[in-house]
C-alpha cells in the first residue's frame, strides 16, 4: 500500500513539474506574441500618420494644379485626380431634333 502510495506521489510531482513546465513555455510565448503584437501596432500607426501627411499633401497639390495648370501634367503622370477644367460657354438652349417625314 505505502509502496502504490509512493508512486502515486512520485507520478503527480511529475506531472506537476510537467505542468509547470508547459505553463513557464505558455507564459514566455504569450509575453514574445505580445511583443511582436506591439510591434506591429506601432508601425500600423505609423502607417496611419503617413496617410493622413499623404492625403494633406495630395489636397494641397490638387489645390495647386487648380491655380497652376502647368503643374497639371505632372500631378496625372503620378496618377492624382485633377480639378476638372471649367466647361467653355455652350448655348444654353438644347437644339431641337429635326422632324423626320413618314
Amino acid at each position: 500500500m505505502i509502496r502504490k502510495l509512493a508512486l502515486f506521489a512520485w507520478i503527480f510531482v511529475v506531472l506537476f513539474a510537467l505542468s509547470a513546465v508547459a505553463n513557464a513555455f505558455f507564459v514566455l510565448r504569450y509575453m514574445a506574441i505580445a511583443r511582436e503584437v506591439h510591434a506591429v501596432e506601432k508601425k500600423i500607426g505609423e502607417g496611419r500618420q503617413l496617410q493622413t501627411s499623404t492625403q494633406n499633401l495630395v489636397t494641397e497639390l490638387i489645390l495647386i494644379g487648380s491655380k497652376y495648370p502647368n503643374v497639371l501634367p505632372v500631378l496625372q503622370r503620378y496618377g492624382i485626380p485633377v480639378p476638372m477644367k471649367p466647361a467653355s460657354t455652350a448655348p444654353s438652349t438644347p437644339t431641337s431634333p429635326k422632324k423626320t417625314s413618314n
